[in-house]
């Protein structure tokens, strides 16, 4: 009696270890472990096995979460709504909420100590430190990554589905009675059992159960009653729901499916870069026109330091003209335009900085972090269109700084004489002013002299800084020259075999004209001697000031306001403008070196050909194929449940004899076989189902050549922006250039000797009423084709990148960057299959008939049709398509013959609909 209490409470503590089950963490291991191992599994393929198949969360992410993953504490609550998890319509929620904590961070409390500041607190980035931070802290990454985890679960249950199951439950229940029912007590586990299922591949469903009942009773001679019961039930459908297609329809589908999100991640971890770099969506099959990204904002950056540079120049212009106004060279029109046009040009860059801040908190955005963190862009990627070097900026900026020094003694002189002058004989016409020494002006000549001598410092920075600069730009050039020459034959080549696209000047594209290091020399050095002749300028004035110093005391009255006036007043302002032209001018020889170094990254492949490529390296392209033919397998999957329901049943079961449970004796058994039919007389449901399944897959079938056409359109535009884009940039670079000339030109005109004022002159001096405007618009002219020219050049380099993926050659490595393919032409296949050690034969058996009837030329196709296949002429098919009596491409038989031929047999093609006989021509081949 002990011994047999003693098992019940054995059983009853079994029975409560089983129900608490393993704790949460275990089955989260479990689940981690399981889907990885599929994932690498679908993996195995070069083209498609770089990815990390882990979704843990990088510590110094935004995204980690630091505390438990299975018993998370309390984030922040809105504190109204947590006032419904204490009370609900005054009743006590659940009291234990609080148990695992609380805490007031959403994102890892950490993540930004990770992040890579400089010292003033700001996050430097360039292009690879962009696409780090955004593999890191995206979200959108990371659930791709989910995405493709909670696939593999899938695949985890469907294969648990073929395994062999185990399944049991234990039951148990202590009665008393009281005295007016007998009395006694009862312990009873009872309909306790074990089950083991399996499913096999063609349907066949076994299940084997052991039942077993045990019950004490503590009252009376028999305290101890047992029951063993095996039995087991074998079903075996022969109709519906039998065969291979239908049993094994989920487990393969999802398989296929793992495998289509397999290669959708690995062209997601492409795309990835190509959107942090290009603003391009990583899932997106059309690429979009202009550039964005990283690639966007650097554009935007070099467009704001072309725009400073012009504001710069049409503010040096403004001082001139203002010195030209107080000299009576030009009237106050001519001013006002100038001032008119720099307060536009400082309009555009506030606007355009404003933008570019904007455009800065959408990439933070993209890149997972808050926009509030400041950002610095420092990368050299664009470098090359810093058309005038740092240097020269630089130079420029401290004239700007000289002037404004210089004008406050020029300012303190000029005051001292208007206040001081007079007519020294006013019996003669016209104004001969005077005016008496005072020691104000010794010592305002004094505070000139060091702005005089910095003009010759900031000369020698330009002789050991910028003209260094400008000799290694003539090398640059003469080394870019021969592959500028073979770019500007093939441009001109395209130019004349697409006469009607392109219908533009062909000198644009004379390979003669590119600029080179013999003709922009001479430039230089005429720069240089200007930069010589005003240093002996600056020592004659410097000379004349200091004379005038010691000695102006004893001039008269209007030779001392004549020496003031011409010699210091009006020389002091035009050297400085002198040197600020000079340096224009090799800043224009150098962006004219610049300009022609530039080249742009080499494509030249057919449209027809990357057509060829898309369809052998593209993922998307391989799971399109995928998911039709799954709607395709689909129509048998639905069909079965068309079909009679007619199933094999066998039965048998054997149990104990006595109140040994394990005393089990056939003589206690049974066994049986049997039928189970069901007609197919309700089967409304299943036939609309049915009949959906036909209308899916041909609405899939529209899809998937409808993707045909969209990746063929998206390939075929593109390269054809790709060609545009060449032709512009030569537009534009010629644009550059010439509007070089004319800033040079418009500029030589303020060097011109001053004129006496004809009769019919409106304006005091010497310069024309035009000079003004045509020297703003040339400045105007300037910037916009410099920008212009970034633009297109950025446009391109984003098609290029964007062509690389779109033809699904493009290489990244683990950790998401881009391997640069180089020249992208027509042998970018076969470096790509060296690249991932791997032959990509042809796609599929598919056949496109347009190809078929109009590219006979395609090897892929053109084989369907060669006359040497066919064994004779006469089997040759003799008939066309308007005619298909004569035994032509299309079915000639009649419309009752197709509909008995389809409810025989669904693998040929069916007529009266143009049709391709393609099986009938492949069984005629020799």
């Amino acid at each position: 009696m002990k011994s047999q209490f003693s098992a019940a409470i054995f059983a009853l503590a079994v029975l409560s270890l089983l129900a608490l089950g393993c704790h949460r963490g275990y089955y989260r291991r479990q689940a981690d472990a399981e889907a990885i191992a599929i994932i690498q599994q679908k993996s195995n393929d070069p083209r498609w096995g770089q990815l990390d198949p882990s979704i843990e969360i990088d510590a110094r992410s935004r995204m980690f979460d630091p505390f438990s993953a299975d018993h998370p504490p309390l984030p922040p609550d809105d504190p109204a709504s947590h006032k419904l998890m204490e009370f609900t319509d005054c009743k006590r929620n659940f009291p234990h909420w609080h148990a695992n904590g609380d805490t007031q961070y959403v994102e890892n409390p950490e993540w930004a100590f990770y992040l890579p500041l400089n010292e003033k607190g700001e996050l430097v980035l360039d292009l690879q430190k962009s696409v780090e931070l955004a593999i890191l802290h995206s979200s959108e990454y990371q659930e791709e990554k989910e995405d493709l985890y909670l696939s593999a679960l899938n695949v985890s249950l469907e294969r648990f589905g073929f395994d062999t199951q185990l399944f049991a439950n234990l039951n148990g229940d202590f009665t008393s009675n009281g005295s007016a029912q007998g009395g006694g007590n009862t312990l009873t586990l009872g309909n306790n059992n074990a089950t083991l299922q399996r499913l096999g591949v063609t349907g066949t469903n076994l299940a084997v159960a052991v039942a077993n009942s045990i019950m004490w009773n503590f009252a009376g001679p028999n305290n101890q009653s047992a029951s063993t019961l095996i039995d087991f039930t074998l079903i075996q459908p022969l109709l519906r729901g039998a065969g291979r297609e239908r049993i094994m329809e989920a487990l393969t589908q999802s398989e296929r499916t793992l495998l289509s999100d397999v290669r959708a991640l690995d062209r997601f971890h492409r795309g990835f870069f190509l959107s942090i770099t290009t603003g391009r969506a990583p899932t997106s099959v059309f690429a979009t026109g202009g550039a964005g990204g990283f690639l966007g904002i650097l554009r935007d950056i070099q467009d704001i330091n072309i725009q400073e540079r012009n504001v710069k120049d049409q503010e040096d212009i403004l001082e001139q003209f203002r010195a030209f106004f107080d000299e009576q060279r030009i009237d106050l029109l001519q001013v006002t335009q100038v001032q008119s046009n720099l307060y536009q040009a400082q309009r555009s860059l506030a606007l355009s900085k404003n933008n570019l801040k904007n455009s800065l908190d959408a990439f933070k955005i993209d890149l997972g972090i808050p926009p509030e963190i400041p950002v610095v862009i420092d990368d050299p990627f664009l470098d090359q269109f810093n058309l005038i070097s740092p240097e020269v900026n630089a130079l420029r900026n401290s004239i700007t700084a000289l002037r404004d020094e210089a004008s406050n003694a020029l300012t303190e002189l000029n005051s001292f004489l208007q206040e001081n002058q007079f007519d020294v004989d006013l019996n003669l016409d016209g104004d001969q002013h005077g005016v008496n020494w005072s020691d104000e002006i010794p010592m305002a000549l004094e505070k000139l002299i060091p702005s005089l001598e910095k003009i010759k410092t900031i000369r020698e920075s330009v002789l050991e800084t910028v003209v260094p600069d400008v000799e290694k730009d003539f090398d640059v050039l003469d080394e870019a020259r021969p592959r500028r020459v073979e770019s500007l034959r093939a441009l001109s080549e395209l130019v004349q075999e697409n006469p009607d696209d392109y219908d533009i000047d062909r000198d644009i594209l004379n390979f003669n004209d590119i600029a080179s290091s013999e003709q922009l020399i001479p430039q230089l050095e005429s720069s240089l001697e200007k930069l010589d002749r005003l240093q002996e300028q600056v020592d004659q004035t410097i000379g004349r000031t200091e004379q005038l110093i010691e000695d102006g005391s004893e001039l008269d009255a209007e030779a001392l306001y004549n020496e003031v006036v011409e010699n210091v007043l009006r020389v002091a302002p035009e050297l400085m403008t002198s040197l600020s032209n000079y340096i224009l001018e090799i800043s224009l020889v150098q962006a004219t070196a610049r300009t022609d170094s530039i080249q742009l990254p080499a494509v030249d492949i057919e449209w027809e050909t990357a057509i060829d490529i898309a369809r052998r390296f593209r993922r998307d392209w391989m799971n399109a194929r995928a998911a039709l033919v799954d709607e395709w397998r689909n129509i048998e999957f639905v069909a079965d449940q068309l079909e009679s329901e007619l199933d094999i049943v066998f039965e048998g079961d054997i149990g104990n004899i006595g109140d040994n449970p394990f005393r089990l004796r056939d003589a206690n058994g049974s066994l049986s076989v049997g039928l189970s039919f069901d007609a197919p007389i309700n089967r409304i449901a299943e036939r609309n189902s049915y009949r959906q399944a036909l209308i899916n897959y041909q609405q899939a079938r529209r899809n998937y050549y409808q993707f045909k056409d969209t990746v063929k359109q998206n390939l075929r535009q593109t390269i054809r922006s790709i060609e545009l884009n060449k032709i512009l940039f030569e537009l534009d670079r010629r644009s550059v250039r010439v509007a070089v000339q004319e800033v040079e030109l418009a500029r030589l005109r303020l060097e011109e000797p001053v004129q006496p004022p004809s009769a019919l002159s409106t304006n005091a001096g010497g310069l024309g009423g035009e000079t003004a405007r045509d020297l703003t618009i040339a400045l105007n002219s300037l910037q916009q084709t410099q920008i212009s020219l970034l633009n297109t050049w950025v446009n391109y380099e984003a098609q290029r990148r964007g062509l690389d993926f779109d033809l699904g050659t493009m290489q990244v490595t683990p950790d998401g960057f881009w391997l640069d393919p180089g020249e992208i032409d027509n042998s970018i296949a076969d470096r790509a299959e060296e690249t991932l050690g791997v032959a990509c034969g042809p796609a599929s058996s598919e056949i496109e008939p347009y190809q078929i009837g109009n590219d006979q030329s395609d090897p892929d196709y053109s084989d369907e049709f060669d006359s040497e296949e066919f064994e004779t002429e006469e089997e040759l098919p003799t008939g066309t398509p308007e005619d298909p009596s004569e035994g032509g491409l299309l079915d000639p038989r009649s419309e009752d013959e197709i509909l008995q031929f389809d409810d025989q047999t669904s693998n040929q093609p069916r007529s009266g609909r143009s049709a391709l006989v393609v099986p009938a021509l492949n069984t005629r081949r020799r």
